[in-house]
């Protein structure tokens, strides 16, 4: 995961020993539900962000159950000027859906995501399962979104649910990656194409 405060967005994993505080357990409920809090400090800018869970409390214990909502939310800023309006927005919704452990609207969006991706690149294919495979991007990159693309599909279905939080997670850490990667070729291709119309030219004037 990354640092939730845009000016910073470094990654922080707990493992790496930039998590300094982990549990700040709310005041125990004599039965039923109550709350859980876990505030952590990110490394690096020095700044805590917490997360909001439904507890249970239960045989003498209270534990973490449900992700209510995290505190600041997440707004990952893309550094690719070619990345259209609509996949960021899709993206950042999808972080906000995160932010108040909403399933259902971090894979909906996610989805939206990756056919917003789809249509911006005009690929071929009579539905996005075909376009995903039509993307030009590596193979593991179309298998990761096809991923994405069924988890947004079986967080809209009714039914059993066939997810986590932290398969939404991972895929809110990983897709930013993918974006940018798949947007920075066209800019480096589109300089290119300046640099070598400039030479050509001034080769003809010459």
């Amino acid at each position: 995961m990354k640092c939730p405060y845009h000016d910073c967005q470094k990654d922080f994993n707990p493992e790496w020993g930039n998590q300094i505080e982990r549990v700040h357990p709310t005041s125990h409920c004599e039965k039923g539900d109550g709350l859980w809090i876990e505030t952590s400090t990110c490394k690096f800018c020095e700044r805590k962000f917490h997360e909001i869970y439904r507890a249970l409390y239960h045989d003498g214990y209270t534990r973490k159950k449900e992700l209510l909502f995290i505190f600041p939310s997440t707004k990952t800023n893309f550094e690719s000027k070619k990345i259209p309006k609509e996949i960021r927005e899709a993206f950042n919704e999808a972080e906000r859906c995160r932010s108040v452990g909403s399933l259902t609207g971090v894979g909906a969006c996610l989805r939206k995501t990756v056919y917003s991706i789809c249509d911006d690149k005009k690929v071929a294919g009579k539905n996005y399962k075909i376009k995903i495979s039509n993307l030009p991007v590596k193979g593991k990159y179309q298998d990761l979104l096809k991923q994405v693309k069924w988890l947004g599909d079986n967080t809209t279905k009714p039914g059993e649910e066939k997810y986590s939080m932290e398969d939404a997670t991972l895929a809110l850490e990983i897709l930013p990656l993918l974006i940018e990667e798949l947007y920075a070729k066209d800019e480096v291709i589109e300089k290119v194409e300046k640099v070598l119309s400039k030479v050509k030219s001034k080769k003809t004037a010459n």
